[in-house]
């Protein structure tokens, strides 16, 4: 091969004829091998994750103050003197397994904050999530983690009960499947 096959006389790169058709072919098909063998890399992780969290049924909440074994509570003060603000921090550690977030949801005895996390958490490493909060008293924050495993199983036990709702159910149920569906950022077919 020589230079002049690939390249025009002013320098830029070109793909007709036989040549230059054969590289973007060799670019595409490496391209769609690197997708493939990438999702299957990673798609182990995901179901075992997803079995994990479907078949251990530990509480992620730790709204009254205490720990529990992945979520701590790392930093809880005023936010100004005087005020019903509070910082609130919470950190999540992976320490069994890679951790699937969903949703971290901050809780107060006056209002709920949802982050929508959508991320994993190695094993061994940890996030930290927060916001600043309305609260009476700063031993009423408290946190709820949603992993991507019951997000989806929520999905499927709503989706199930759809059909024999009332119509006041089904828009409830619909709202919560349009937060979830965003929160994993699938994009639903109706």
């Amino acid at each position: 091969m020589q230079y002049s096959d690939f390249f025009c006389k002013d320098n830029t790169a070109h793909s007709s004829g036989p040549k230059g058709g054969e590289y973007m072919n060799k670019k595409i098909i490496f391209l769609a091998l690197s997708v493939i063998v990438g999702s299957l890399i990673f798609a182990p992780l995901q179901n075992s994750e997803a079995a994990l969290s479907a078949s251990n049924t530990v509480s992620y909440t730790s709204s009254d103050g205490s720990v529990d074994k992945y979520m701590t509570k790392l930093v809880v003060q005023p936010y100004k003197k005087g005020s019903q603000y509070w910082s609130y921090i919470v950190k999540v550690c992976a320490t069994d397994y890679p951790l699937a977030v969903a949703t971290v949801e901050l809780k107060s005895d006056m209002e709920k904050v949802l982050l929508g996390v959508n991320s994993v958490i190695a094993k061994g490493k940890c996030s930290f999530y927060g916001a600043v909060m309305k609260a009476n008293d700063g031993k009423t924050l408290g946190a709820t983690m949603l992993l991507k495993g019951d997000a989806v199983n929520e999905i499927q036990n709503i989706l199930a009960k759809l059909p024999t709702s009332t119509k006041a159910q089904k828009d409830q149920y619909i709202g919560r499947l349009v937060q979830l569906y965003n929160t994993l950022g699938y994009v639903p077919r109706f």
